[in-house]
């Protein structure tokens, strides 16, 4: 009896593998499927689908095929994206179910699929081309999609095109060489993660869709949210983990023990479910100090104040009823003195010694952007005064969808990294990628050297208050 038998489950609801049946829909998908089935039908040429790794564009394409095979649509799904444009056009006519040689070039497969598909266009049909990870299609590849894309007849396309991709897709879009195809797409859309509400839901579509009786708590669900932000593939792996540790457990309730588990577990090779947790443990510990550091500060607050007075009403009192004023510098003794000052000041002239010292200082001051730089405190003192994250910091952006563009591209490189909103001294905001965060300055330079070998531009070191960077901290 395997592990889902003795949960009561008739199969494993969060497998790696995609489920047909069993499909989660949401407003987001629905939308895209009703979008493709009309460009489709209005023969529009190129349609894109973008989205970050993981986020279910694979799932989505399968369920394109029972609609488009409703509608009398002959279709080919590329999988294998890594190939010259001689073996794609080879793939695609295999697919298409054409017995051909392998040793055809170019023009002669092209001419091969114009008859297939003008065959088709006379039987009524229509003909589709999916092609799956398109992000890693060359230049080279994608140019000769456009011909195929060029075959007409009387003013509509004999075929459609659809390429499924992550974001580096669109990046390729931006290059001059491939303006012509730009120009070709009549559709993109993008398929973001699951919003809360929908990963809750999702979850418990699941498990009932397998017949169990599990169900999981709402204190689960939270640190669930907060360790995938959405993200399908990375629910699948969590919740599978989940239900292996039922089982060890002898639970049927999926709760924060459980789950915090099942995480500890993945976090051991998923370096990005490492820092969303390490984050939660900061934020609890930030909870459970609080109040702590409020009922002392209060306390030392109210003990000054009470000082003060005692000290204030036991100070004599000249014949006016105010305090004793020096012969030398004109203030209360309780003041610092200025052995400068030779008489007592009248009023006058002291709010003039006073514009004239403001006048001082601001001609004093440096300015940097129109804003008045601060001095600088002493490191060592301000480390006290403060708690700080030391930063490795990637790069920075002024639009966010150019730092998410770089975290997908950091992604690649196997580097896990996030993003955090920072403002300059001019109120501007901005976007910093970084790629790890330590308490010790040391840890983070270990980082950035790490970063450095990977990558071929310079990595810096900062250093940011953790309660802005714990509050405003953004992953994929």
């Amino acid at each position: 009896m395997d592990m889902f038998s003795v949960l009561g489950m008739k199969y494993n609801p969060f497998s790696a593998a995609v489920d047909e049946k069993n499909y989660y829909h949401t407003s987001t998908t629905k939308i895209v499927l009703s979008e493709f089935m009309e460009a489709i039908h209005k023969r529009q040429g190129f349609i894109v689908l973008s989205g970050d790794v993981g986020v279910g564009k694979t799932s989505l394409l399968l369920q394109l095929f029972p609609r488009l095979e409703r509608q009398n649509v002959v279709t080919s799904l590329i999988i294998n994206s890594l190939l010259t444009r001689e073996e794609l056009l080879t793939s695609i006519c295999q697919d298409f179910g054409l017995n051909i040689s392998y040793d055809l070039n170019f023009s002669r497969l092209l001419n091969i699929l114009h008859k297939f598909f003008l065959k088709k266009n006379k039987e009524g049909k229509n003909c589709v081309i999916i092609i799956d990870e398109a992000h890693n299609l060359s230049v080279n590849v994608l140019e000769s999609l456009r011909m195929l894309s060029n075959l007409e007849t009387r003013g509509k396309k004999l075929v459609q095109i659809i390429l499924v991709g992550q974001q580096e897709l669109m990046d390729q879009f931006k290059r001059k060489e491939l303006r012509q195809l730009k120009s070709r797409i009549g559709l993109v859309q993008h398929l973001y993660p699951l919003t809360r509400q929908e990963q809750e839901d999702y979850v418990k579509f699941k498990l009932a869709s397998s017949g169990s009786q599990v169900r999981i708590t709402s204190g689960a669900m939270k640190l669930l949210w907060i360790t995938t932000l959405g993200n399908l593939r990375l629910i699948n792996v969590v919740m599978e983990r989940s239900l292996h540790a039922l089982v060890v457990f002898n639970k049927m309730i999926i709760d924060k023990q459980i789950l915090k588990s099942a995480l500890k577990d993945i976090a051991k090779y998923r370096s990005e479910v490492l820092r969303r947790l390490r984050l939660v443990w900061t934020k609890r510990l930030a909870y459970i100090c609080l109040p702590i550091v409020l009922t002392c500060t209060t306390s030392f607050f109210l003990l000054f104040s009470q000082n003060l007075f005692i000290s204030a009403s036991s100070s004599p009192l000249n014949k006016d009823g105010g305090k004793v004023v020096s012969s030398e510098t004109g203030h209360p003794d309780n003041y610092s003195r200025n052995k400068s000052s030779e008489r007592v000041q009248g009023p006058e002239e002291d709010s003039s010694n006073k514009a004239a010292l403001s006048k001082k200082r601001n001609k004093g001051q440096s300015m940097d952007k129109g804003n008045v730089s601060l001095p600088k405190q002493d490191s060592e003192t301000e480390s006290k005064s403060k708690d700080f994250w030391f930063i490795v910091q990637i790069s920075v952006y002024s639009q966010k969808n150019k730092a998410i563009q770089k975290l997908s591209s950091l992604q690649e490189k196997d580097i896990e990294a996030c993003f955090l909103p920072v403002w300059d001294t001019e109120g501007n905001k901005w976007y910093m990628v970084e790629a790890g965060l330590a308490s010790k300055e040391k840890n983070a330079q270990a980082m950035a050297q790490k970063c450095q070998s990977v990558l071929d531009h310079d990595i810096s070191v900062i250093r940011l208050e953790k309660s802005m960077v714990e509050k405003n901290l953004q992953c994929l």
